[in-house]
């Protein structure tokens, strides 16, 4: 018999014997074994929505910085544009606040990073 060859397939086998021979026992086992099996499907089920959530999130956060990247790029072309063509200063400053929505400060923070590095 093949129980006897293998040591965990005769510990199964003789569980299954002794199950069987009561109907309390064989009942309790049942709410065992459906306990486990629900709680694995849980986590299972935990783990993909965590994933998903995950997933989402970083999606979410490299279109941001994607988007972020495209603003700061957007910020340098117009500042090296208009260095180029003698723009003062000031007009620039006005311009970026005007077509990015950026405070004064962060327009003048802006323009001493960039005109710094393209002189």
């Amino acid at each position: 018999m093949l129980a006897s060859k293998d040591p965990y397939i005769e510990s199964a086998y003789q569980q299954l014997q002794i199950i069987s021979q009561n109907q309390e026992k064989r009942l309790e086992y049942e709410a065992r074994e459906k306990a486990v099996r629900d709680h694995l499907q849980f986590m299972r089920e935990a783990e993909e929505r965590g994933l998903e959530q995950g997933m989402q999130k970083g999606i979410q956060q490299g279109i941001q910085q994607g988007i972020q990247q495209g603003i700061q790029q957007g910020i340098q072309a117009i500042i090296l544009d208009n260095l180029e063509e003698g723009i003062s200063k000031d007009r620039i400053l006005i311009k970026l606040q005007k077509r990015f929505s950026l405070t004064e400060k962060q327009a003048a923070q802006y323009y001493q990073q960039i005109a710094h590095k393209g002189i």
